[in-house]
């Protein structure tokens, strides 16, 4: 059997009827109660309208759940007492619902649709379709051993191959063509990219899970109702005007970029295997003796702190751990290169598994 417990918190409250055929779903933080950054058991709804709204959707036939990255709620303390936290919380609104959160950055993360995919593998018209589905990434699949047609379980599902890891199309599953079938499905939630928003990852989850969306103060408070849109940000998917044969016959490559900025990426796809490559090397004396040669080329790495951010999302949610340790990139160091050639961001997902192209298509 494969475990969840490190990757869902999930609580439930009362006799939840998983035959409902209108799913509603709700952010927790800043969406049905105010955020807090530390785990404690006190909580204010975000609206007072909250309680209200809730029962009127049991009562109109939906099935109320809430869907939310908990990463801060970390340690066995910090779980108990938010348990104590969600227990009061739903016995106050008073409804059958449930609660789903993903404890650390995977498959089950905001904005990709793990949690989702967890929910549907539940409900009673949706678990035999997501059943051959493996939820788990692909450090967890390779953890287990297993390989593609061998069967594990998770809940009471049998998964017999994994969409992250297979090409074949049997086995591809449109998650929002699934949630079409309900009678109604919608997603709230806070986070939609404005000034103030930490990100757009409410939005973005929304659209992966194909479901209707609202922000907290539209569907409690009868704001006015924005269409908001994901704002699609150019993706360069070639190297543009950089002349790769500046990497030719070189014995240094130098590299210099801040963490995330796909320093490793580059090199692995591009820098021919015989060079030494340095990452933020900052040792003057060294650099010079390097150099002497002219044998060398320094590539800087420096984007958009939006392009680190995605960079730096992809990594955690596919769960990649690297053992990469490299200096702090201090840019004054550039001043000991003659000459430095700065390396346009490109999209390129050609060494990429398929588990990581599923993450950044739901990423971007």
């Amino acid at each position: 059997m494969i475990d969840t417990s490190k990757y869902i918190f999930e609580h439930k409250h009362g006799e939840v009827d998983y035959s409902r055929n209108k799913i509603a779903l709700f952010e927790f933080d800043s969406t049905i109660c105010i955020y807090e950054r530390v785990v404690t058991e006190s909580y204010i709804f975000q609206s007072q309208n909250c309680v209200k709204k809730l029962r009127d959707l049991h009562r109109d036939g939906y099935f109320v759940a809430i869907i939310s990255n908990k990463k801060n709620v970390r340690t066995e303390n910090e779980k108990k007492i938010f348990r104590k936290k969600i227990t009061n919380i739903c016995k106050e609104i008073d409804i059958p619902m449930i609660f789903i959160g993903s404890l650390i950055h995977s498959r089950f993360h905001k904005p990709t649709n793990g949690m989702y995919l967890y929910l549907l593998s539940q409900l009673t018209s949706t678990k035999d379709v997501v059943s051959g589905l493996l939820l788990l990434n692909h450090s967890e699949f390779q953890l287990k051993g297993m390989k593609l047609g061998e069967i594990g379980i998770i809940g009471n599902s049998k998964i017999t191959s994994s969409i992250d890891l297979t090409n074949r199309p049997e086995m591809e599953i449109d998650v929002p063509t699934i949630s079409r079938k309900f009678d109604d499905a919608f997603y709230v939630g806070d986070c939609v990219g404005r000034l103030t928003d930490y990100s757009d990852f409410d939005l973005k989850f929304a659209k992966n899970c194909g479901l209707r969306f609202f922000t907290p103060e539209q569907y409690f408070d009868n704001a006015e109702m924005i269409q908001y849109e994901i704002s699609e940000k150019p993706i360069q998917l070639h190297v543009g005007n950089m002349d790769l044969s500046i990497l030719k016959g070189v014995r240094a490559v130098f590299c210099y970029g801040p963490l995330y900025s796909g320093m490793q990426y580059f090199v692995k796809r591009f820098v021919d295997g015989d060079a030494v490559v340095f990452y933020n090397l900052n040792k003057v004396d060294r650099i010079r003796e390097i150099t002497k040669s002219n044998e060398y080329v320094c590539l800087v790495f420096e984007y958009d702190k939006s392009v680190i951010k995605q960079l730096k999302n992809t990594l955690h949610l596919s769960e990649e751990i690297h053992n990469f340790k490299i200096s702090r990139y201090n840019s004054n160091i550039l001043k000991e290169f003659k000459n430095k050639h700065n390396v346009p961001f490109v999209y390129d997902d050609s060494l990429f598994s398929e588990f990581k192209k599923e993450i950044c298509k739901q990423l971007l």
